[in-house]
């Protein structure tokens, strides 16, 4: 879906310059089914009565993708899946990317990490994923700073066991 205007001056001024241009597809299935076992002739218990209509079930599974670019500035990627199993599988990221001489240089939304880089306080690199929230990450003179809030999500895991057998990771 390009939109076949550009951004008027302020809001140039906040998502940068270039007209809107979203992209969106995905799916949806619905199912009806339903069973009724009975035999005939259908016998009627004194004070119960049984329906021959069927039992009804419906299921519904949707699947939705949507990115692209608002300005040059905002990017859009979002993925929905009624199907997975974890929320973790879902993702939603906007992030907004500044120019180089911005103060603001990046501000995530939606699923991000954290980074700390090996520096006189902390003695060694580390990465933390599956969070989701805000990440802001910006300039000001010499200093570079990062400012998040987040939760973090939990991951599923699967282990079977048969026998006597044992599963170690």
């Amino acid at each position: 879906l390009e939109l076949p205007f550009e951004l008027p001056g302020f809001a140039a001024s906040i998502f940068g310059e270039g007209a809107p241009n979203l992209r969106i597809s995905g799916s949806e299935r619905i199912t009806i089914g339903g069973t009724s076992n009975w035999r005939s002739p259908v016998v009627l218990s004194e004070g119960r009565r049984r329906s021959l209509f069927p039992t009804l079930e419906m299921r519904q599974e949707l699947n939705v993708r949507l990115n692209g670019t608002i300005g040059d500035k905002l990017h859009i990627d979002i993925n929905q899946n009624s199907e997975a199993s974890t929320s973790l599988e879902n993702q939603i990221k906007i992030y907004y990317q500044g120019y180089d001489d911005d103060v603001i240089q990046r501000v995530d939304l939606g699923n991000t990490n954290l980074t700390l880089p090996r520096s006189t306080y902390v003695s060694v690199s580390t990465r933390q994923e599956g969070l989701f929230g805000v990440k802001m990450t910006g300039r000001l003179a010499s200093w570079d700073f990062a400012i998040v809030a987040s939760k973090q999500e939990g991951q599923s895991d699967v282990a079977s066991f048969a026998g006597g057998s044992q599963e170690t990771r």
